[in-house]
């Protein structure tokens, strides 16, 4: 349960996040996709959400119905957010750790893109060389493989149960 309302706080704070742009301009990414009871959902959230969620080599008609998809969400969240600010949840303490924490996960995640972007690529030929110059890491390490084997439980209830019947 608490999964659930941390990712719905994460999706709140995302939209709002992103809603709060200082573009004004008529570019794309500030077109106005949907309004819902007078707060405009505009293209740049869809699009931040799109690129969170979609997968390389999708086809056309793929993109423009997790687009459609992500647009349903966030109208969805909006009318939530907006029966909760009725409801005045948006004073409640779970409301401002959920805000608090969503704030760092949303940080933490703009960290990592942000590193990893840095990353470089390898070609193969230094990847041959990292594989080379460690062997102990690579060629003379030991492999170990663990075999699981799953024994359902068993209710004593059960058997008791069959033993009368038997």
């Amino acid at each position: 349960m608490t999964v659930c309302k941390s990712f719905y706080f994460f999706i709140l704070f995302a939209v709002i996040l992103v809603g709060c742009s200082k573009n004004t301009g008529k570019d794309k990414k500030s077109q106005v996709a949907a309004t819902v009871n007078g707060v405009e959902i505009t293209e740049s959230q869809i699009d931040y959400l799109f690129k969170r969620s979609s997968q390389s080599r999708m086809s056309s008609s793929e993109i423009l119905n997790l687009r459609r998809s992500i647009l349903a969400d966030i109208v969805r969240t909006e009318l939530l957010a907006q029966k909760a600010t009725k409801m005045n949840l948006d004073k409640s303490s779970d409301y401002k750790n959920g805000m608090f924490n969503a704030s760092k996960e949303v940080l933490a995640d703009l960290a990592i893109q942000k590193t990893i972007n840095k990353i470089p690529n390898f070609n193969n030929e230094q990847l041959n060389s990292i594989v080379l110059n460690n062997p102990m890491v690579f060629e003379k390490r030991k492999l170990y493989v663990y075999e699981e084997i799953i024994i359902p439980t068993i209710d004593i209830k059960t058997i008791e149960s069959i033993d009368k019947k038997i």
